[in-house]
């Protein structure tokens, strides 16, 4: 328990301060490295960890690059040229059928997943009041985390996904989308006025229940690939992966949300 302390509180005070004080390029810099790691972890648990993880990382940037620095059309043009280097780099292989294309579709999973999700991250940072709603996805995310934990053990009886997750429960995501929703309302009343009461109630769902989709995919992928953790970077903790699942997954939404629907329900 004191590893796993004295790990989040490092953590934290270097990142949460970068987030949100540091400007635009401070959280480039940050979720660019903080997702180069999560790739890593993704081909060391998936695959070969000499050959695929430079593979990854070097499409990953690509896309990372071309979305956010590369100006009009170059993301589509990143993201092809990505796609086509996986899906090369896979026939080329001189394994077996099903081998050879297990490796391609994990490394195209793995470009989508940890690339295509977490540059969202910067993107909300982009926004018009950027700072405000990077700080409204990283409260939701934890209120949510911590209304599905003291509601799943006080209430929890309901197996949500039993054989990936045994110990989450309907009550305890029920218990998360009511903290998030009332931890929106305070951040309304304190600081962000400019969210609506729907807002609140609508963004407070949506990125619960997304939290909890991002949980149980990265639990399902450790369990498919038979390890505890994607890494050992935070001890006590795991890699970047197991403290970035909920994250990657509300990002989007939050960006979609204020891009398409801020302001539509008043």
């Amino acid at each position: 328990m004191g590893t796993r302390i004295i790990s989040a509180f490092v953590a934290l005070s270097i990142l949460i301060p970068a987030l949100l004080f540091g400007g635009v390029l401070a959280v480039e810099v940050v979720v660019g490295i903080v997702l180069a790691i999560g790739l890593w972890e993704f081909a060391t648990i998936t695959g070969d960890k000499r050959k695929s993880s430079w593979r990854l990382l070097l499409a990953g940037g690509l896309v990372y690059w071309g979305v956010l620095f590369g100006g009009e059309g170059a993301g589509h043009a990143s993201l092809l040229l990505a796609s086509l280097f996986l899906i090369i780099s896979g026939v080329m292989r001189k394994d077996d059928v099903e081998t050879s294309f297990r490796f391609l579709a994990l490394q195209v999973l793995g470009v989508v997943w940890v690339i295509g999700l977490g540059l969202h991250l910067v993107l909300v940072r982009r926004l018009e009041n950027g700072l405000d709603w990077l700080a409204v996805l990283l409260i939701v995310v934890i209120a949510a985390d911590s209304g599905a934990y003291f509601a799943g053990r006080a209430l929890g009886k309901h197996k949500l996904y039993e054989k990936v997750s045994p110990k989450k429960t309907w009550e305890g995501v029920f218990g998360g989308i009511a903290l998030a929703v009332a931890a929106l309302f305070v951040v309304r009343g304190t600081f962000f006025s400019d969210i609506s009461v729907v807002d609140c109630i609508v963004l407070g769902v949506l990125v619960s229940i997304t939290s909890v989709v991002g949980d149980l995919a990265e639990s399902l992928l450790k369990r498919a690939v038979n390890v505890k953790d994607s890494g050992a970077i935070m001890p006590g903790h795991g890699g970047a992966l197991d403290r970035a699942d909920s994250l990657l997954f509300g990002a989007p939404v939050i960006y979609l949300y204020v891009t398409y629907c801020l302001g539509v329900f008043g």
